[in-house]
């Protein structure tokens, strides 16, 4: 039986299909997640949970319990007053962006994307039928506001552009100057941003700045994945004014229903003091894992990077040795090291390969030993 024509030349992403190829010995540097335990008081409430026979449907929208937390938090950050139902919990952060764009695109729609960006945006838009606008990055990975402005100005019907700051696979952050100037565009348009901020508990230099504070319409996506070492309990979630959220409880419930309650119940412990201090020893591991791999790959002349300021990721400039799918497999090969090539990123995205140091600081210090001389070979 063919698949649907909108499923037509879909495949399991090029992140995916490399970490298939990850041995039992292979040291990897591809996946996106972090290497430490659960949080113990995310842990401990997920066990009380189930222990309580907590295994239930929630509301479509969420847990009122996990809303009013989630929403507390951003308001503070923010600035802002919205209130529980401005915020709909859904099956990980991709099950809002998801969502998102199941709700509002119509066939032909377009979409404004960074040039290098995570691969799912992509697909997803496309999916639905809708075109892709790619905006540039400058080569610190850093929004081109000119050319979005250029962009956004020759699709003047562009339903969304897309942002995600800290940047994954680019681990950079948008500046405040830039952030500002994003919004300053497209508060003179009916575009709405959509923001994906899953990764902004980890940033090491200056925080994270949310365009919700200036949008005139924007969409705020987030979830405890990144932050809280928790993946696979898959609670995300957007926020956004309750007209909006209203249809994405829609689509929540006819996606998933709802997103799994146990996990819910322990999400609620994502904002307590003492995961905040989980978060914080994570991003101090992660800063100088940052600076492990960015001094070590100043020692191999043939490659250059941009120092990471945020998420777990750093694009490494392999260029000079071939296509980023050549050099990433070689480095598998020859080091038994895992990367992920750009091209999962996108064409402009070929000339590097990511690099996760999301893992053990020993682990990455001898993963990096294995590459140097390991990526002469190639």
């Amino acid at each position: 039986m063919n698949v649907a024509e909108r499923y037509a030349g879909v495949e399991i992403s090029q992140i995916r299909k490399m970490n298939a190829l990850a041995k039992p010995d292979t040291i990897n540097l591809g996946i996106g997640q972090l290497p430490y335990p659960l949080a113990e008081s995310i842990k401990n409430a997920g066990i009380l949970a189930f222990e309580s026979g907590e295994a239930k449907y929630t509301a479509n929208i969420g847990d009122e319990n996990l809303r009013k937390a989630v929403i507390k938090e951003y308001n503070e950050e923010n600035s802002l007053n919205y209130q529980e139902n401005n915020v709909v919990i859904t099956n990980g952060s991709q099950g809002a962006i998801w969502n998102i764009f199941s709700v509002y695109l119509n066939f032909g729609d377009k979409v404004l994307l960074p040039n290098i960006c995570f691969s799912a945006y992509e697909t997803i838009i496309k999916i639905h039928g809708a075109k892709v606008i790619f905006y540039k990055l400058d080569e610190n990975f850093q929004i081109d506001t000119a050319d979005f402005e250029k962009k956004l100005n020759s699709n003047p019907d562009a339903k969304f552009a897309l942002i995600n700051s800290p940047s994954n696979p680019c681990g950079s952050v948008f500046s405040e100057e830039q952030i500002r100037k994003i919004c300053e565009i497209t508060n003179k348009t009916e575009c709405f941003i959509i923001s994906d901020e899953v990764y902004n508990k980890l940033y090491f230099g200056e925080k994270p700045l949310s365009p919700a504070k200036f949008a005139k319409n924007c969409i705020t996506v987030n979830g405890i994945s990144k932050r809280c070492a928790a993946t696979g309990l898959r609670i995300g979630w957007a926020v956004a004014k309750k007209e909006i959220i209203e249809n994405l409880v829609v689509a929540n419930q006819y996606t998933c229903t709802c997103a799994n309650n146990i996990s819910q119940l322990a999400a609620i412990q994502a904002f307590s003091s003492k995961t905040e201090t989980f978060c914080e020893e994570v991003r101090k591991k992660l800063e100088e894992n940052a600076n492990i791999l960015y001094n070590a790959l100043l020692q191999i002349p043939e490659i250059s990077a941009v120092k990471p300021q945020g998420a777990f990721y750093c694009m490494a400039n392999i260029s000079r040795f071939g296509t980023s799918k050549d050099v990433s497999m070689s480095i598998l090969e020859n080091c038994n090291v895992l990367t992920i090539p750009g091209i999962a990123f996108g064409a402009d995205a070929d000339k590097y390969i990511r690099i996760s140091f999301a893992v053990e600081s020993e682990l990455l210090k001898t993963a990096l030993e294995r590459m140097k001389g390991g990526i002469r070979k190639i």
